[in-house]
């Protein structure tokens, strides 16, 4: 492999080309669906709370749960 070549092997379990692109997305699924699609991608809160933290000073954590929809599908 050259130093402009990049790779990533993932078990084929993964036949579908848009879970490979979810596994490997770095907290920009949104934006790469999009223009995967070539259509507006948006973010529908399903749950969103803060985790209870013993550790003061600390950023605050929060548990949630999401949908990506995308021409009107989740």
């Amino acid at each position: 492999m050259s130093l402009r070549e990049t790779s990533c092997m993932l078990p084929d379990v993964f036949k579908n080309p848009v879970q490979r692109i979810m596994l490997m997305a770095n907290g920009n699924l949104q934006r790469v669906l999009s223009a995967y699609y070539n259509l507006p991608v948006s973010v529908e809160v399903v749950y969103n709370a803060p985790e209870p933290s013993d550790k003061p000073g600390m950023p605050v954590r929060y548990s949630r749960d999401i949908n990506l929809v995308c021409n009107r599908r989740v």
